[in-house]
């Protein structure tokens, strides 16, 4: 709490002039940003008491555009023309990628250029844009035995830790000395440093698939409950990133404001259960191929 009014005490002596709040779904930044007395308050307009009474330069949150362009409209506000939405690519010091391969040396492995990443996680907001386990367990089979000359990596975090044993335990035991599980394992200077150096990294949709495109890294993102044309690759990104997603009649539920997410379907998510090992397959493969 008392973090919460030195910030507070903070902004006041700085005599900020504006404060921009991009959260969407939190009451707490909204809160923060009409405490800091900041004279201009930026946030997204809905049409309920306590926001739009905090928030005196409302920004449309318009569904219908990706989230770099939602994000630009801030921009706008203040009359800075927004030129170029796209995220510069965060930059991995030599020294970082040595330090990943200082990890891995007990594994023989001196680069990770035959190295694919997987992510078979997803954060708690909601566990059921996870693929399920089962198809990752085919889909990994079908890639060590189609690239018997690479090794998988999984990433995570430390809560995401007995998923990833559960996963491994799945595997036949000759696929499993290819795995390098370094979930939880990592900090985020770490995951990303990690990251940068795959040549290609499978994921659900979630917050390390946006770590991967941070730092430049190809994917291939497995989507369902969550709106890819929100935040999925942007225009010219898709390039790089290619995307496995079946739009069923009620996609995307995790809509801002609308349903609850995974309502229809009781969080089964058929969206994600509907996609198959080999269409995933596929695409690695073609993305392996264009490198």
């Amino acid at each position: 709490m008392g973090s919460i009014w030195r910030a507070v005490l903070y902004c006041h002596r700085q005599k900020i002039d504006v404060v921009m709040d991009i959260e969407f779904y939190s009451k707490f930044s909204t809160i923060m940003s009409f405490l800091s007395g900041a004279p201009f308050r930026m946030g997204f307009y809905i049409s309920r008491f306590w926001r739009d009474s905090l928030v005196n330069v409302p920004i449309c949150f318009n569904t219908s555009r990706h989230m770099l362009e939602i994000y630009g409209m801030f921009a706008g506000a203040l009359n800075i023309e927004n030129k170029n939405p796209y995220i510069n690519n965060i930059h991995i010091t030599d020294d970082q990628k040595t330090e990943i391969l200082t990890l891995l040396k007990d594994r023989n492995i001196r680069d990770l250029k035959k190295t694919l990443g997987l992510n078979i996680h997803a954060s708690e907001l909601a566990l059921f844009r996870r693929w399920p386990l089962p198809k990752f367990v085919v889909f990994t089979g079908l890639f060590l035995g189609r690239h018997s000359q690479w090794n998988i990596v999984l990433t995570g975090s430390k809560s995401e830790a007995s998923y990833s044993r559960e996963f491994i335990s799945s595997l036949p035991v000759q696929q499993r000395g290819r795995i390098i599980d370094l979930t939880g394992q990592l900090t985020l200077k770490q995951n990303l440093a990690l990251l940068s150096q795959l040549p290609l990294f499978v994921t659900n949709d979630t917050g390390p698939f946006h770590l991967a495109k941070a730092v430049g890294t190809p994917t291939v993102s497995l989507w369902g409950p969550s709106s890819v044309d929100l935040y999925g690759p942007y225009q010219k990104e898709k390039e790089l990133h290619e995307v496995i997603y079946k739009r069923f009649p009620c996609s995307p539920c995790m809509s801002n404001y609308r349903t609850e997410p995974g309502y229809f379907c009781g969080q089964k998510a058929p969206c994600m259960e509907s996609i198959e090992p080999s269409e995933v397959m596929t695409a690695v493969d073609q993305r392996l191929k264009v490198m």
